[in-house]
């Protein structure tokens, strides 16, 4: 049937019982039709919306043509609000603090067909937005978000970020990139594409870890994103790690994030991670990452790493510096650790020379064949292989000096601290 409805609004106001200060000066004009026949046929025509909240006023229009065959929208936005009055105006849930300037003069003309084919020479898009002195604080964040500035310019093909300089916590960012295909993602659910350069002095990812780990969960990885990150951290705190100068390229696509030759200087050494997590299963999200260790502390790894403690216990008990080559993949469970049994990986190391003390096993096989260069051996340079499968970590063999012999070690430890080693060795008799 036909249909047309038009509003019109001049002088109005409302105010909260409970808030000091009204929205002013409301005006609209609104026109909705149809000649009849087909719903493609409705237009809608917000001529004008008017309203001013403080000492700010804000304007916008919208004429929405054919919205189910080929929505074309022509639409502007101009203003500039200060949070702090809509705050003192509208109840805002869940903050204990919204402050800042959003400004806006930005309009958009554009046929969805268009934006499909990505003919941008039909596509009109054009203005700023810009932020000023933001400050977001409350029950909804973990930590204080405070942006100092940003802007944003909008064209047809891509928008623009043209800086961002804010502080998250007590972590500071700054960025810049381009947003393409933002149309395309808003009017027809296409992937948003971008790049970014980010940088920062000092994040601190541990604030926003929860500390009760039973409430950890899969952190999702958003679909129709195609985001390209270049990123570099002077100082990066995750947990019991500190890393320093930290680089390298992010990419996430398809559910998924990737690692390329991402570096950092940690532990007395240096680790490069390359590889993906993905979240295709949100159940049980996957990864497949090689790590580069490269002259890393063992103490301070067996403290840091989780994966250290479950697959190389001896770590425990030893002192030195170890470089390693491994390529670990599997799947996380809703705790966001690594699910052990299912891990399946291969590698490779080399060590300093190494003093491993109170050892139980070592201390064990003293007792028994009352060989003392067993107890609290000093070991020269190591060299060796291993794979990961079943839950347990297989040693290819490998000869070391222990005193008077050369003893070849190979077997396996399992997610369950036990071991099955075989030493092989020749002892001269005056020993025994």
């Amino acid at each position: 049937p036909a249909l047309a409805l038009n509003v019109a609004v001049d002088s109005a106001a409302f105010q909260y019982p409970d808030l000091p200060l009204p929205a002013r000066d409301i005006a609209v004009r609104l026109a909705v039709s149809n000649p009849g026949g087909t719903l493609d046929s409705t237009t809608v025509n917000l001529e004008k919306f008017h309203v001013r909240i403080g000492a700010n006023p804000v304007d916008a229009r919208m004429l929405l043509r054919t919205p189910i065959s080929d929505p074309d929208v022509d639409a502007s936005v101009s203003g500039r609000v200060d949070l702090a009055d809509v705050s003192r105006t509208v109840k805002m849930e869940g903050f204990d603090q919204v402050s800042g300037i959003l400004a806006a003069d930005a309009a958009v003309r554009a046929r969805l067909s268009a934006v499909k084919q990505k003919r941008y020479d039909r596509v009109a898009a054009s203005g700023t937005i810009d932020v000023g002195n933001l400050v977001l604080k409350g029950k909804q964040l973990p930590k204080e978000v405070a942006i100092r500035q940003a802007s944003l310019r909008l064209a047809p093909e891509a928008a623009e970020l043209r800086s961002f300089d804010a502080t998250i916590g007590s972590s500071d960012i700054k960025a810049s990139g381009k947003l393409l295909n933002l149309l395309g993602f808003a009017m027809e659910r296409d992937t948003l594409k971008g790049s970014a350069t980010v940088e920062s002095r000092r994040f601190n990812l541990t604030e926003w870890m929860s500390k009760d780990t039973s409430a950890l969960s899969v952190i999702p990885v958003p679909p129709r994103i195609d985001f390209d990150l270049n990123a570099t951290v002077g100082e990066l705190l995750y947990d019991k790690l500190t890393m320093r100068d930290a680089k390298g390229r992010l990419r996430i696509k398809d559910q998924r994030v990737t690692l390329q030759d991402f570096r950092m200087n940690t532990l007395g050494g240096q680790i490069a991670l390359t590889g993906y997590y993905e979240t295709t299963d949100t159940t049980k999200p996957t990864f497949d990452v090689g790590f580069m260790m490269t002259k890393v502390d063992i103490p301070q790894a067996f403290k840091a790493f989780t994966t250290v403690q479950m697959l190389a216990p001896v770590a425990k008990y030893a002192t030195g510096e170890v470089s390693t080559d491994l390529r670990l993949a599997g799947a996380l469970g809703r705790n966001m650790l690594p699910l052990f049994p299912g891990l399946d990986g291969k590698g490779s190391f080399q060590t300093s020379r190494l003093l491993v003390k109170d050892f139980p096993a070592f201390a064990k096989v003293a007792d028994v064949t009352k060989l003392a260069f067993f107890n609290n051996p000093t070991m020269d340079a190591l060299k060796g292989a291993f794979a990961i499968r079943e839950g347990r970590l297989f040693v290819n063999p490998f000869t070391v000096n222990l005193g008077p012999t050369a003893v070849t070690i190979s077997g396996s430890n399992g997610l369950d601290q036990s071991l099955q080693y075989d030493l092989n060795l020749k002892v001269p008799r005056s020993l025994l």
